[in-house]
This record gives structure tokens, sequence and C-alpha cells, in this order.
């Protein structure tokens, strides 16, 4: 006899054995795959339920769109988050990545949470970063909008803190020729939460 054939009667035997020696459970729901479904809660009765309704039941159904995430940040859903709150962000990233005054994006009871920012980031290398924007919350009169700095290999996390300007505060700045002085939001504070190898 071969020992491919030996070998293969052994793995048959094994297997015979293993096979005898399970256990099984009884089924949970028996009739589940059997069972005729004819109709849904939700579907009118006298309509047979085919492929092309159920196509139709599920189309008019609101679905919640999903975002991405991003691996200890969260959400990247900033689909309510006003578009001029966005801008703000976005000239603020990239000023400190250009290494450019942005003074000009802060309320001016504020500046000194961005002299203290940029102290405490004065040793991170962000020339080759870029910045993702998360959901952002409403909390105390202010948005707080999370942000990440990135270069790939590390990371820097911190939430930017705006609030409304008063209609009149806007009125009495539209005479200036700087568009960056008519903002309707400012930066109120930034806090770092996180960092990881970005030096």
């Amino acid at each position: 006899m071969s020992d491919k054939l030996l070998h293969s009667e052994n793995l048959k035997s094994i297997t015979d054995s293993k096979r005898s020696e399970l256990q099984w459970t009884l089924e949970l729901e028996k009739n589940r795959l059997s069972e005729r479904i004819t109709s849904i809660e939700y579907i009118n009765q006298n309509n047979r339920l085919t492929p092309a309704v159920l196509m139709a039941f599920e189309a008019g159904n609101e679905r919640q769109p999903l975002y991405p995430e991003l691996k200890g940040f969260g959400s990247l859903d900033i689909s309510d988050v006003d578009p001029n709150v966005v801008s703000i962000i976005n000239q603020f990233c990239r000023s400190l990545i250009n290494n450019e005054e942005c003074e000009v994006l802060f309320d001016d009871d504020s500046v000194y949470s961005l002299v203290l920012f940029t102290h405490d980031i004065s040793n991170y290398d962000l020339r080759k970063n870029w910045w993702y924007i998360g959901k952002s919350y409403f909390e105390g009169g202010a948005i707080e909008v999370p942000v990440r700095l990135t270069n790939g290999q590390g990371f820097l996390d911190f939430k930017v803190y705006l609030k409304e300007k008063q209609l009149a505060e806007i009125k009495s700045l539209q005479n200036t020729n700087n568009s960056l002085n008519n903002l309707a939001y400012k930066i109120i504070d930034v806090e770092i939460i996180d960092s990881g190898n970005i030096n």
C-alpha cells in the first residue's frame, strides 16, 4: 500500500472519529429558514412580498449617512458645521503650517490663547502636515471643533473653540476693508488634547 493511500485513510479515520465525538445542539429557531413569510407589519397585506416591493419599501426609509472615523480621534462628520466655521478652521491650520500670523481669527480678548498654544507647539515641525476636522459640539455658548494635524507618521490633536459674533458687532466691522475682520465667528480658545510622534 502506498504512503499516499495510507495517509488519506488516516485522515479519513481521524475525521470520522472527530465527527462522532461532536455533540450537536438543538436548533434555536427550527422553522426560521423554511417558514413562509407573506407579510410585513409595515407593508399592506394586499401586496405580495416580492423583491421589487421590498426594494421600494427600503427606498422609502430614510437612512443615516455613514461618515469616516479616525482611530483615536473620532468622527469626521462635519455635515452640521457652519461653512464659515470650517473656513476659519482651514485658515487657522493653513496659517499654523505656513508659520503665518493668525491673530485676526481670534477674538480680541482671546489672543493670549493663541500665544499659549503657539508656545506649546513650538517644538513641533508642522511644515509637512495636513489636517482633519472632526464632528463639532455646541457647549456653553461656544462651538467646540476637534482638529488633527498629521504628517502621516504622527499627529497633534487639539480643540478649537469658536463663538458667533453679535449682529451689531458684525455691522460695525462691515466698513473695514479687511474681509477677515468681518468673520461671523471668532476663535476664543485652542486646547491641545493629544499628540504622538509629530516631531
